[in-house]
């Protein structure tokens, strides 16, 4: 995942790249390595992050409007047991920020 013990970077740092990637030459390239989502009323790209002590979400969500909107949901100082960190949270996460 990437995801390492000296990690520091915030959910505002990690919505910064996003935003500059989508915007660089490298957009393509980079959008290829997340997976493709659809919640119904909007569809995305994320990235989901597991390690012992965080739980990552991150990608892009496209709006029916055409507008695309970079996201990150960063959990903390517990395991994905504690966050209850299982696909279905991170479905239901999903379609919570998509508007829905």
């Amino acid at each position: 995942s990437g995801l390492s013990y000296d990690n520091r970077a915030s959910a505002n740092a990690l919505v910064t790249l996003l935003r500059a990637m989508h915007r660089s030459d490298w957009r393509d390239a980079f959008a290829s390595t997340l997976k493709s989502k659809d919640s119904g009323k909007a569809r995305g790209m994320v990235k989901t992050g597991t390690h012992a002590i965080a739980c990552c979400l991150a990608g892009y969500i496209d709006m029916p409007n055409g507008h695309r909107i970079a996201f990150a949901v960063l959990l903390n100082k517990g395991t994905s047991r504690d966050f209850g960190w299982s696909g279905k949270m991170r479905e239901a996460m999903f379609k919570i920020l998509c508007g829905g």
